[in-house]
């Protein structure tokens, strides 16, 4: 072939002028440069700003922001996953904002068109990223990804102690998944969505014993070596880490399809199949919703549903994480289906940060079916004790820990079958399960009760237990026997047959098993009881508990007409006490006898009283309680009684009752208003903690309180203590460590006060002692919020509770409010510095009011009564004052938190009433129990008992 010859040398610098020219001519007609040629009068940076002042109100909280590197020429189209959001009129720059990070898509998002001229601001809605996605620069701190290596670690560390767990007995019978996890497209195919596959694949392998080929896996692109997930690496086709690859297929449609189609010809009607998806799902409208497969392709509900509908098999659980995930039950839906989804059918699902290794609904899920976490944290969701984790189980535990905003769904069909069905398939041999627990308690036969179908303290029962074997073969002989560990349960049938349990047969027990509950069982007891049966799994364990009446008692009224008159116990006093007596347990009480025993300070009259019955979430009042206050009770303080109820056949319970003398006490038991740390704290462990020693761990890290922490022995075993260590405790134990930490009082009012004091036991611990102004205890007090003086400083250790008490009057004016505050210090290095301070009283004392006692036919400020007490549906309150004032009316709980303000205003003297409802603060209904209405004038504050039932 003839070759071109070359041009003359002395043409070569005129085609190098042409070329480069012309080169220019297409440069400056591309989108880029024309950018670049017009430079904007509104730059990127003010772009965001503009977004982020005008539309998201100043602030990045909670969103994540993504700007395009360049500015949008006229006419360039921006588009979502499958359609246009907006065509750019003029150059303007893009701005894209994620609503809901760490949730999975599709969910609402903003599209913002800056006009780069005018730097006007136009929004648009979408569900889901642009296409461009990779382009986009992010200005927020977002992640989508875990840091590197940490899922593998916590896979491989989950495989491992998978292993080492004991297996259940039988053998799996014909047991298939299918896992599909589509990723949409590279940009949002993230790293958690194979985690989440990975993760239910090892435990279906290493716990559950499933054979790699009866596990078919299709995941985004497959087994593509190329780059398909957001941190810009590929998807190992090894998903349990043995070596040998597990994805078969891309998720798309045509493999989706094959691999139901597989299915279809494979399983037979014994098989059961398990389908795990996850990653994002969409929503057409109402329910009808979709799976987001690879390169954007979607899996409709309508066209799973019919997949589902040609498999042969008896049983499928379905298992989905992706959003909207609920609308898929209605299509689903049928006979032998289990079904569990993250979200309903209108919500979003949710990743689980704050490193997004796992999605949160299936990371739950699956450490329930698996027994453990991945980090190695037991995990039990079998709840009856059978040894095998059900459908209905698992769903149970991920939904109790999921905390995300997402519903979980679930549906079984029939009710009972998700208890019954579980990864292992039909098992081979015989399996038996319990199938259902009839309790007869109607007096017939050998039964004893009220004949509502329910354990009750003191019945006799007959059990009936029907046994449905789960296995391929059929049971013979089958007998059944009662065993317990209750100290409450007497077995008088433990035995009975069964016969013949055919395969996939229920079979019921004759005769009927009976039981004694004792008439003292604690409410919701677990009755202990278990089955063991002459047949795999040999024993049977149930989930049955006991219901009884339970007590919460109150003072609902105090008659002190022999004392000063004015309704509050004092010391020297006798008092005639009404209780409010509410039934907070599971069934009617028998009838009752009630005698109130005192100690301590308290001296009682035990006379008994007739209570009568108590309905379960209803109360009664029953009055004519004497009790004789010591003169040498403090003035303000709370102690308890114990009131015994009994009844026939050696019934008896014995609630306790809490009196308070005096108008104003904080042992710390009602926290009324503590501020825990203030301005200028600076410890780098330790601050202030409301602590109970009796089971409760505090601070961070979580430290035990030690029993020396309280000096209110009873009741409550609640202080101040310095969190990060016990008092009393040896190091490394520091309370505080590096600084200051400091406890606020409440504010109280002093305003023409002729007297007050405060009075406080405290512990302290400084093992050097000898660093003033470095390490230090100090209680201080002020009067105008800044200026505070000491009442004491010390570096002097005191290694036990030492009582403190200062007149407050001596250091500040009582002219208007006073606060108090706690304060430990170790700013000196190696020193150890511990504090605690409990049973905190101040006393106030006001000038006689101008009216005299309220029986002399004249007011006293104060509260009257709440009627009814226990408050069921609603209760009116009664309150007086003797001259018009400002008057606040609060309910708080028993550990001091305020439930609901009743009523903050001005009323006249008089009598008042107020109608008050068991409704919190947020709309819902609080729990049964105690509860403390506070009132408070500039002259009084008062605390009342009150009970609430349901």
């Amino acid at each position: 072939m003839r070759s071109k010859a070359a041009p003359p040398q002395s043409h070569r610098p005129l085609i190098h002028a042409l070329s480069v020219l012309f080169l220019l001519l297409l440069v400056m007609g591309s989108p880029a440069h024309q950018a670049l040629a017009q430079a904007p009068a509104v730059d990127r940076d003010e772009a965001v700003s503009l977004v982020t002042r005008t539309q998201l109100g100043g602030s990045l909280d909670g969103v994540r922001l993504f700007v395009h590197p360049r500015p949008l020429v006229a006419g360039e189209a921006v588009s979502a996953w499958r359609e246009v959001i907006f065509v750019a009129a003029d150059p303007s720059w893009f701005v894209f904002v994620d609503r809901y990070p760490g949730a999975n898509w599709e969910h609402p998002c903003w599209y913002f068109q800056v006009d780069a001229s005018s730097g006007e601001v136009r929004r648009y809605d979408a569900t889901t990223p642009p296409l461009f996605q990779p382009e986009l620069i992010e200005i927020t701190s977002g992640s989508d990804n875990p840091p590197p290596g940490v899922s593998e670690a916590s896979l491989e560390r989950f495989s491992e102690l998978l292993r080492g767990l004991p297996k259940p007995a039988p053998a799996r019978g014909q047991a298939w998944a299918f896992i599909i996890s589509g990723g949409a497209n590279q940009s949002n195919n993230h790293i958690r969505y194979w985690n989440d596959c990975a993760f239910i694949y090892r435990a279906l392998v290493e716990y559950y014993g499933y054979a790699d080929d009866h596990i078919r896996v299709c995941i985004s692109d497959g087994t593509n070596p190329a780059v398909d997930r957001s941190n810009g690496t590929n998807s190992p086709p090894d998903l349990d880490g043995d070596g040998d690859p597990d994805i078969e297929y891309p998720a798309t449609l045509q493999y989706v399809g094959q691999v139901f189609n597989e299915l279809a010809a494979t399983l037979t009607s014994s098989d059961q199949l398990f389908i795990f998806t996850t990653d994002h799902g969409g929503q057409q409208s109402g329910y009808d919703c979709y799976l987001n497969l690879w390169n954007l392709e979607e899996l409709r509900d309508d066209q799973m549903a019919a997949y589902v509908a040609a498999l042969p098999c008896e049983t499928i659980i379905c298992t989905f994480e992706q959003c909207y995930s609920g609308g898929m039950i209605d299509d689903l839906a049928g006979d032998g289906r289990v079904i569990a989804t993250a979200a309903n059918w209108n919500e979003l699902s949710w990743a689980m940060g704050p490193d997004y290794i796992y999605d949160t609904f299936v990371y739950h899920w699956t450490c329930a079916v698996g027994w453990e976490t991945p980090a190695g944290v037991p995990v039990d969701a079998d709840t009856n004790n059978d040894g095998i984790v059900s459908m209905h189980e698992a769903f149970i535990y991920a939904e109790a820990n999921d905390f995300e905003s997402e519903t979980p769904q679930y549906s079984s069909t029939p009710a009972g079958l998700g208890d019954m069905l579980n990864l292992f398939g039909n098992m081979e041999g015989v399996y038996l399960a319990i199938d259902q627990i009839t309790i007869d308690d109607d007096g017939n036969g050998s039964s004893q009760g009220d004949g509502d179908g329910v354990i009750d303290f003191g019945e006799k029962i007959e059990l009936t237990i029907a046994l449905h074997n789960m296995g391929l073969s059929d049971a013979e002989n089958v007998i059944g026997t009662l065993a317990t560990t209750s100290p409450y349960v007497t077995l008088l049938v433990p035995s009975s047959a069964y016969g013949q349990i055919p395969s996939e047969g229920t079979v019921a027990n004759v005769p009927p098993y009976v039981i004694r509950i004792a008439s003292n069982v604690p409410d919701g007891e677990p009755l202990n009881l278990q089955l063991g049966v002459t047949e795999e799994p040999g024993v049977l364990p149930m989930n049955l508990a006991a219901r009884a009446p339970s007590y919460a008692v109150s003072v609902a009224e105090i008659y002190d007409a022999a004392g000063d008159g004015d309704g509050v116990a004092d010391p020297g006093e006798t008092v005639r006490l009404t209780l409010g007596i509410a039934n907070v347990g599971g069934c009617d009480s028998p009838d009752l006898t009630g005698v109130l025993h005192g100690g301590g300070y308290f001296d009682c009259n035990e006379t008994p009283r007739a209570v009568g019955v108590v309905p379960v979430g209803g109360g009664v009042e029953v009055g004519g309680f004497m009790v004789d206050i010591s003169p040498e009770c403090p003035a303000i303080y709370t102690g308890s009684l114990v009131l015994d109820l009994s009844g026939l056949d050696a019934y008896l319970a014995s609630p306790e009752v809490l009196l308070s003398v005096g108008p104003w006490f904080d042992s710390v038991e009602l926290d009324m208003g503590w501020t825990l740390g203030a301005s200028g704290d600076n410890a780098t462990t330790g601050r202030w903690e409301r602590a109970d020693p009796v089971g409760t761990t505090y601070g961070s890290p979580p430290q035990q309180v030690q029993p020396e922490n309280d000096h209110t022995v009873d009741p409550g075993h609640i202080c101040f203590v310095t969190a990060n260590g016990p008092v009393g405790g040896a190091a490394p134990d520091n309370d505080v460590d590096g600084g200051r930490t400091t406890l606020l009082s409440p504010i109280f009012d002093m305003a023409d006060a002729t007297s007050a004091t405060i009075s406080y036991w405290r512990w302290y611990t400084n093992n050097l002692g000898n660093n003033p102004g470095q390490d230090y205890w100090s209680v201080d007090v002020t009067s105008d919020g800044s200026n505070w003086v000491h009442l004491e400083y010390t570096t002097a250790s005191a290694n036990s509770w030492t009582e403190q008490t200062f007149d407050v009057g001596a250091f500040v004016p009582l002219t208007g409010t006073v606060r108090f505050r706690f304060v430990a210090d170790d700013t000196s290095p190696g020193s150890l510095v511990e504090a605690a301070v409990d049973d905190i009283t101040v006393t106030i004392v006001h000038p006689p009011l101008a009216g005299a006692q309220e029986n002399d036919g004249r007011l006293i400020t104060g509260l009257g009564a709440c009627r009814p007490n226990p408050i069921g549906s609603g209760a009116i309150l009664t309150y007086r004052l003797a001259a018009r004032s400002p008057v606040r009316l609060e309910l708080f709980d028993v550990a001091g938190r305020r439930v609901k303000t009743l009523f903050a205003g001005t009323e006249e003297a008089g009598e008042h009433s107020l109608d008050i409802s068991p409704i919190g603060q947020a709309g819902r209904r609080i729990a049964s129990g105690v509860y403390f209405v506070r009132m408070e004038t500039p002259d009084l504050t008062q605390v009342k008992q009150v009970a609430v039932v349901r």
